[in-house]
């Protein structure tokens, strides 16, 4: 059975919209990795990119798609359509004929007879490695119909439900997990991350403080400081992106992550000055500059803030951001809390 030709058409549309913005708008489109979740969930940002917080770099182009916000927001990009291909390929694995006759390569490859689960988990770490997410979920999927006791798999199929925007599917599967195997690290992590996205966080400290015991990485890391923060717990966030900092110095989404910690907390210089440190780095994006001038916002510098929005935003867009950073400023912590972690919500 093919994906169905609503959903198709759906991702199609998407592809052509980003190509547009790209190529005859000259919007940049980041695809990959925001601070405003702990997991590497596939995200839009149009316009003005700094938070998606109702910022508006280009008000006379409305995008309308389901799945992609108005402009100058930040939307999940297609949040179903990998939980629509697990289903679609659990109906299919009772009759392939079904999915040749319906024309999908990848389904109806997931289920040629004889391939074995190693092989369908190898195209699925491959398809996952190059952004195929779809064509990834499908893969590991088979793979664990052929083999259910795999970690490897049933973990790289919740890690794909989370880069997809799919954290409901993800908790399911990372539960999964920890059902056959209770003190695996990455499916301890895997639920922390998930349960984090699924406004959860009280729940996913102790699972996120567990796995970072026994194996610290900067995901883990960058979820419990989310965590934190969305509670209140800012001087423990940064505490703990400051742990994760030591292994992984440069790793910008933890810089960030930091600089707003440090910025819930009161400690403003403190937080201007490591997001100068990020903005400055090498690889650093119009996000990155974006999060500098939304700080510089919050501690009421607005020249220095209004100069670097400036830098990829027009000067309508950057004047309404200044607007927003005001009403930002005088909120009291929570407000702000949630309004820079879960932007658009």
């Amino acid at each position: 059975m093919a994906l169905p030709k609503s959903l198709t058409d759906r991702m199609a549309q998407r592809n052509a919209v980003k190509r547009t913005l790209t190529n005859v708008y000259k919007i940049d489109v980041i695809n990959g990795y925001e601070r405003y979740g702990p997991s590497r969930s596939r995200w839009f940002t149009v316009g003005a990119m700094n938070s998606g917080m109702g910022l508006n770099n280009m008000a006379a182009i409305r995008i309308e798609m389901n799945d992609l916000a108005s402009a100058g927001r930040i939307s999940r990009v297609a949040p179903f359509y990998i939980a629509l291909c697990l289903l679609t390929l659990g109906a299919c694995a009772s009759n392939p004929k079904a999915a040749e006759d319906a024309g999908n390569p990848r389904t109806s490859t997931a289920n040629t007879p004889g391939l074995s689960a190693k092989v369908a988990l190898d195209i699925a770490e491959r398809a996952r490695a190059t952004g195929d997410l779809s064509g990834a979920a499908i893969f590991y999927q088979r793979s664990l119909q052929i083999d259910p006791d795999q970690p490897t798999a049933m973990i790289g199929l919740g890690d794909t439900l989370l880069d997809a925007g799919a954290p409901n599917q993800a908790d399911e599967t990372f539960r999964k997990v920890l059902g056959k195997w209770p003190n695996n690290p990455q499916g301890l992590s895997g639920l922390g991350v998930a349960l984090v996205e699924l406004d959860k966080p009280a729940e996913a400290i102790d699972l996120l403080r567990k796995a970072l015991a026994s194996a610290p990485t900067a995901r883990g890391y960058r979820a419990i400081t989310v965590a934190e923060d969305l509670l209140g717990q800012y001087g423990a966030a940064a505490a703990d992106c400051r742990k994760g900092l030591a292994a992984a110095p440069n790793d910008l989404g933890l810089l960030t992550d930091l600089g707003f910690s440090l910025a819930l907390n009161g400690d403003i210089d403190a937080a201007v000055a490591t997001m100068r440190t990020v903005a400055a780095a090498p690889d650093a994006t119009a996000r990155h500059r974006q999060n500098l001038a939304l700080v510089l916002g919050l501690a009421g510098r607005d020249d220095e803030a209004l100069k670097i929005a400036m830098i990829d935003l027009d000067q309508r867009a950057a004047r309404s951001n200044l607007s927003y950073y005001a009403q930002l400023r005088a909120s009291p912590p929570k407000v702000q809390a949630e309004a820079i972690l879960r932007p658009g919500s």
